[in-house]
C-alpha cells in the first residue's frame, strides 16, 4: 500500500538508501486515478479558500489606484503622492492574503497527501482546516525546499551570466533561453530529490533535508519524470489562464 510503501523509504531508505526501482507510468496513473476519484471531496476541501481568496484579490485590483492600472497598461503617467500611499496600503494587504494563501494551500496540501497514504477521510473540510504539529513541519518544508531550490536556481543563472559574459558579444540568442531552461531542469531535479520529504512529514514521519538525498537513491530521473508528468496538466492550464489573466487586467 502507499502508506506501507512511504514508511519503508522514510525508515529504511535513510539507513541504506532506496532499494526499489519506482514505476513512472504507474505512479503517475495512480496519481490521477486518485484525483478524479476524490474530485468531489478535494472540491469541497478547496472551493471555499478559492471563492474567499478570488474575492479578496479581486477587491485589492479593484482597490488599485487608477494611475498605477495606467501603468500597467503601459501608459506613461506620473502617479501623484497620494496614490503612494494607498499602494503602500495595497502592498501590504497583498502581502497578507499572499500568506494566508500560503497557509491555506499547507493545509490543502497535507489533507492530501494523509487522504493518499492514510485514510481517503482526511480530506474532510472540519479536518483539514484544524492546524496541528505536523501543518507547521510541513510549512517549514515547504520554506526550506523553496529556499533550497531558490538558491540552485541563483547558483545556475550566475554561471550562466559568467559564461554569457566570457563568450561576449560572440554568444547566439539562443544561449540565454538554453541557460534558463538548464536551470529551470536542475531546479526540478533538486526538488525531485526532495519529494519524499513532503509525504513523510504529512504523515508525521520525521525527515530531514540531509536524509531526501537517500531516501531517492536510485530513483532520481524516475522521480523528476514523475514529477513532470504529474505537473503536465497544471503547465496546460496555466498556458490557456494566462493569456485570459492578462486580457482582464486590460
Amino acid at each position: 500500500s502507499p502508506t506501507t510503501t512511504t514508511r519503508r523509504w522514510t525508515a529504511e531508505g535513510a539507513q541504506k538508501g532506496m532499494a526499489d526501482k519506482l514505476a513512472v507510468l504507474s505512479t503517475v496513473r495512480s496519481t490521477y486515478t486518485f484525483v478524479w476519484r476524490q474530485r468531489q471531496r478535494m472540491f469541497t476541501l478547496a472551493f471555499p479558500a478559492v471563492v474567499i481568496f478570488a474575492i479578496g484579490y479581486a477587491l485589492l485590483i479593484s482597490a488599485l489606484p487608477e494611475s498605477f492600472a495606467a501603468l500597467l497598461r503601459g501608459d506613461s503617467v506620473r502617479p501623484p503622492p497620494d496614490d503612494f500611499d494607498s499602494m503602500t496600503i495595497l502592498i501590504s494587504g497583498g502581502i497578507a492574503l499572499s500568506l494566508a494563501l500560503l497557509g491555506a494551500m499547507n493545509l490543502f496540501a497535507v489533507a492530501c497527501h494523509r487522504a493518499f497514504l492514510i485514510d481517503e477521510r482526511e480530506a474532510n473540510l472540519r479536518l483539514a482546516i484544524a492546524w496541528k504539529r505536523h501543518h507547521t513541519s510541513y510549512l517549514w518544508l515547504t520554506i526550506g525546499v523553496g529556499f533550497v531550490v531558490g538558491i540552485v536556481q541563483i547558483i545556475v543563472m550566475a554561471l550562466a551570466g559568467v559564461a554569457m559574459l566570457a563568450v561576449g558579444a560572440k554568444a547566439p540568442p539562443s544561449l540565454l533561453f538554453i541557460f534558463v531552461n538548464a536551470s529551470l531542469v536542475v531546479s526540478y531535479w533538486v526538488f525531485a530529490r526532495l519529494l519524499f520529504l513532503f509525504p513523510a512529514t504529512a504523515i508525521e514521519h520525521p525527515a530531514t533535508l540531509c536524509e531526501a538525498p537517500r531516501l531517492s537513491r536510485g530513483n532520481k530521473w524516475r522521480l523528476l519524470a514523475v514529477l513532470l508528468m504529474a505537473e503536465f496538466p497544471l503547465w496546460i492550464i496555466h498556458l490557456i489562464w494566462q493569456p485570459i489573466n492578462v486580457l482582464g487586467m486590460m
